[in-house]
């Protein structure tokens, strides 16, 4: 079966897909005009004739309905939306325009609709909703607009609108400062429905920008109505088509029912309302896997699996290795593909992974280490006159690995030669983020003078070394285009703004491409960096499908600017369409696998449903930035320990944090994000009884912008960092107790620089959580503390991290607890029990009680350089939170047990055999 690009073609507006104004139907009582405003929006002559919709002309009776003073004549004919009363079913008098010349607010913004002046918000209620409505139980929908509300009635969904995203709230109370601070209480009609055990959706339009005050609403709306009893569902609409620009338009609900009939919009609410995934089995999972990849086999499709870690992806893979001649499994560092063939072999697959070149394997490294910093392969380039070529131990191994069945290489090696690892094979999988591999990046600043210099030299290599009358120009003509393209290049680096390049005519690079550049670069004693090198010959070879000249304001300290230009370039990794190909991602999106594919179709054949959880992944919406204090940074890590029940805690945080980290007492494992641990083995779950993932790991925007050009996306990578505009944003959660809160987050307004960031983020997050295998029986609890949305639950039980200077007082008092047991023992004094601290006896030392054995605060302030008073206040409130306990009115201070937190109760999971395994009690 072959493989379709997916087409690219614009998709009409929904006012391009609808009649002329010469087909429209005429109603009594409207304008034409107005007729074709509400056609426009899908609603049928009996849902406007039903509605009582009709035509204001008299700028006074315009008046009267607003209850203004003067005469609307500014507003022109306005179309006019009669509001009903829930209880009498009847029109209640209240009513909202729509004018033909709406005014403009204090702000700036066109007042769309109007209502009459010194009333309270009303919510629409369309007749067909009613039913619903007094059914106890039935769903129902809330929308910001009356025609939506029409229109979703119309298609089968019964939905109800407010005026404005606001508009279902009462006006709270104000502080002094004129801040509301009054609990959100809903308006009259909306508090009179009976909520409890009732679906509810929620369908705010998409905008042409992501607004933060849009999310906020809908988040409390959804917390308020889960409140009441409801069942609250935010709908995510998909964007409307993107405009010339390459922005995303508008889409509404009644925007979708015009593109995609009412079916379609039926099927878009309910299959996001009613998506209940039933938790199965990890034997049922994995047995779903395996039989999906033997069944691809034959299929020849691109397949994508979003199963989580642990879940068994890559033992899914030997089955499908079993069932064919040959296959590849591309990995992204040399120590998953050894850990991979070690899978295989237990399996008997007599599969090889590429060696590694390293000075173990290589007896010339020096030189391939240099020819590498200079973009050149060193089996192209350095081995076929290597003094050592005979019994190189590197080139037995590659030989070894070529010549086998099943072949296991890493992703950088399968970026650079793809064509030749895939060719003839029956099978392949490709693990983890895969842009790096099908869109590899390059970005250069500098440089071109040098390739410039190089190519020279080899088109003069090649004049001197013609023997015959017959030269090879093709030869040397790829050097002559080496030479003009760095030529060009670096004129383009002296831009003032981001611009794409089109891409320079190419031709096929000779046989000994990287031999020749090689003995240039020797000749001339001249050495370009890897990227520009590399940049130059992939242009020259045709291997580019991306290339724009950047330039970035970037931020120094002091709040200066500097401008920086660079080259940034992609090159598609090119697959093939006669075999099978999985991508295992437990992070990916489809649509964006698609994108990096160039437009090929992908088929997501994860397993319905979810994996049963045997361990609690939990989340704390707390953020810890790269900015955070590290001081600050470790107080939060005790003041969790202090109140988890494990003695062995593997942390991964940002690298700014690691050192700070790693002194708490209880951290056995620290690493820190987009490091070779976080990604790592089952080493995490041999060492620790838990883990804590700290922070959320963003990225600067250059970071995004190269994701965006690997995604096919330049317009949105050349815009501006006060185009994207990044601040507060809010987001719903769900608690352990299955609570709806709203957390504060921050993010980017505009939606692609907001996706590629959050696919980022997001992933790292997950990759790093999941060390856990929370789905295998010997996996261990996971706690992230960051304010981005994961879909994790969020641990409602109170969690106050420790003040900074709590934990200085705290660590102290252990110190000089700890000092007084030395000599204790010195003594030959009887200790008593162990404090229950959480601390490793292995790691750290542990605090015992000598008796009534105490410390003084005033011990403890000449240790840590406070006053006595002040320290008398924090350990007070340690005391609070049950951290210390002073012994007596008088006397000193000792430790005290805090209440430990039972992960597993707060995750609804009962198993609690592996947790209590590992000497981590959770009774």
């Amino acid at each position: 079966m072959s493989r379709k690009a997916t087409a690219r073609t614009k998709r009409p507006t929904p006012k391009q897909r609808l009649p002329s104004t010469n087909s429209l139907p005429t109603i009594e009582g409207l304008r034409s005009h107005h007729v074709d405003d509400l056609v426009r929006s899908g609603l049928t002559v009996q849902t406007i004739t039903e509605a009582g919709l009709y035509s204001i002309d008299d700028p006074a009776e315009i008046s009267r309905k607003l209850n203004w003073a003067a005469p609307a004549n500014r507003l022109g004919p306005a179309l006019a939306f009669p509001f009903i009363d829930l209880a009498t079913k009847k029109l209640n008098g209240f009513t909202r325009l729509k004018p033909d010349t709406p005014r403009k607010n204090k702000r700036g913004k066109t007042n769309k609709y109007e209502q009459p002046a010194g009333e309270s918000h009303r919510a629409y209620f369309p007749f067909g909703c009613l039913s619903a409505i007094e059914t106890p139980g039935e769903m129902i929908g809330i929308i910001e607009g009356e025609k939506k509300a029409l229109a979703a009635t119309q298609s089968g969904l019964p939905a109800l609108s407010t005026s404005g995203v606001w508009g279902w709230t009462k006006k709270r109370k104000k502080d002094s400062r004129g801040k509301a601070i009054g609990k959100r209480l809903l308006i009259d009609d909306l508090s009179s429905i009976l909520w409890f055990e009732r679906e509810v959706w929620i369908g705010f339009d998409f905008d042409e920008d992501r607004n933060p005050d849009v999310n906020h609403a809908a988040a409390e709306l959804a917390r308020v109505l889960e409140s009441h009893g409801a069942r609250v569902t935010i709908i995510e609409i998909p964007p409307g088509p993107r405009k010339d620009g390459g922005g995303l338009s508008k889409m509404a609900v009644d925007d979708y029912l015009v593109l995609h009939g009412e079916k379609a919009l039926r099927n878009l609410i309910r299959g996001q309302v009613f998506r209940k995934e039933a938790a199965r089995s990890l034997d049922d999972w994995r047995n779903d896997l395996a039989v999906a990849r033997i069944d691809s086999i034959r299929k020849k499709e691109v397949n994508l699996c979003r199963s989580p870690t642990g879940a068994g992806k890559s033992h899914a893979d030997t089955h499908a290795m079993d069932a064919v001649s040959t296959s590849l499994v591309v990995l992204p560092s040399h120590k998953n593909c050894s850990e991979f063939q070690g899978t295989c072999e237990s399996v008997g697959i007599p599969a090889v992974a590429y060696p590694k070149l390293s000075k173990a394997t290589c007896e010339n490294f020096d030189l391939a280490k240099k020819a590498m910093a200079s973009g050149l392969s060193p089996s192209q380039s350095i081995c076929p006159k290597c003094p050592h070529a005979e019994g190189c131990e590197y080139q037995d191994l590659l030989t070894l690995a070529e010549k086998a069945r099943h072949k296991i290489c890493t992703h950088a090696r399968g970026a650079m030669s793809f064509d030749q690892l895939s060719e003839g094979r029956e099978y392949i999988s490709v693990h983890e983020e895969c842009s790096e591999f099908l869109r590899p990046g390059i970005q250069i600043s500098s440089g071109l003078k040098q390739v410039t210099m190089v190519a020279e030299a080899a088109i003069n290599d090649c004049k001197n070394n013609y023997q015959t009358n017959n030269p090879d120009l093709s030869e040397e003509y790829f050097y002559v285009r080496m030479r003009e393209i760095s030529e060009d290049l670096a004129k383009s680096l002296k831009a003032d703004k981001t611009a794409v390049i089109d891409i320079p005519v190419f031709t096929g690079p000779p046989w000994n491409c990287d031999a020749r550049l090689w003995d240039a670069m020797n000749s001339i004693d001249v050495w370009p960096d890897a990227d520009s090198m590399r940049l130059v010959k992939a242009l020259a070879s045709g291997e580019i499908c991306e290339l724009v000249v950047r330039v970035d304001e970037v931020f120094q300290r002091g709040g200066d600017r500097k401008t920086r230009t660079s080259i940034c370039a992609v090159r598609q990794t090119k697959i093939p369409s006669d075999v099978a190909i999985w991508f295992a991602d437990a992070t990916a999106d489809r649509s964006e696998v698609e994108s990096l594919l160039g437009g090929l179709q992908v088929r997501d054949r994860t397993p319905v449903g979810s994996l049963e959880a045997k361990h609690p992944s939990l989340q704390v919406p707390v953020d810890i930035t790269k900015g955070t204090s590290p001081k600050n940074v470790a107080a939060i890590v005790t003041g969790m320990l202090e109140s988890l029940p494990y003695q062995r805690i593997g942390v991964i945080c940002h690298r700014e944090h690691i050192s700070a980290v790693k002194e708490v007492a209880g951290v056995i494992q620290a690493s820190h994000f987009r490091g070779g641990e976080s990604r790592g083995s089952n080493e995490w779950l041999s060492e620790c009884d838990c883990m804590l993932v700290l922070g959320t790991p963003r990225v600067p925007p250059h970071v995004i912008r190269d994701r965006l050009l690997k995604l096919g996306l330049p317009a949105a990578m050349a815009k501006s960092d006060e185009e994207v505009r990044w601040g507060k944003d809010y987001w719903s959660g769900r608690t352990t107790r299955g609570n709806r809160i709203t957390v504060t987050t921050l993010a980017y307004r505009d939606h692609d620089w907001h996706r590629a960031h959050c696919q980022i983020v997001r992933s790292e997050i997950l990759q790093s959580a999941g060390r856990g295998r929370s789905v295998t029986e010997t996996g261990i609890p996971v706690v992230v503390l960051t304010t981005e949305d994961m879909g994790l639950p969020i641990l409602e039980s109170k969690f106050s991290p420790l003040t900074e200077s709590q934990r200085e007082i705290l660590e102290s008092l252990k110190f000089h607890l700890l000092r007084k047991q030395v000599s204790s023992v010195v003594r030959g004094e009887t200790l008593s029990e162990p404090s229950p601290t959480g601390a490793s006896s292995e790691q750290t030392p542990t605090i015992y009680i000598v008796g009534n054995g105490s410390v003084s605060s005033s011990t403890i302030a000449s240790a840590v350089g406070s006053s006595d008073r002040y320290v008398r206040k924090v350990l007070k409130e340690l005391s609070e939170r049950n951290f210390v306990k002073r012994i007596g009115q008088r006397g000193g201070w000792t430790l005290d047990q805090p209440p430990k937190l039972n992960l597993y109760a707060e995750a609804g999971i009962a198993n609690l055999s592996a947790c209590t395994s590992r000497g981590g009690s959770q009774a």
